[in-house]
């Protein structure tokens, strides 16, 4: 996204203004619009399908135990 160009001029102006790069840095949200603010998406879909999942499973167990059990 960015170019050589540009990562060179960030990399000297932190150079400059003794910056260091980290992870742990936090944007200061209070100036951005809600597009740019970041946010969570909790991944519903995969909850609904892995729960669907183990309810197919526990009804499968019940009717082969229901019907006599996997060993006679």
């Amino acid at each position: 996204m960015f170019g050589i160009k540009h990562r060179k001029e960030l990399k000297k102006e932190m150079e400059d203004e003794n910056l260091t790069p980290t992870k742990d840095l936090k944007v200061d949200e209070s100036q951005l619009t809600e597009e740019q603010k970041e946010k969570f998406h909790f991944p519903w879909a995969a909850l609904i399908i892995v729960g669907s999942l183990i309810l197919i499973i526990v009804a499968i167990i019940i009717v082969i135990y229901a019907t006599g059990g996997p060993i006679k």
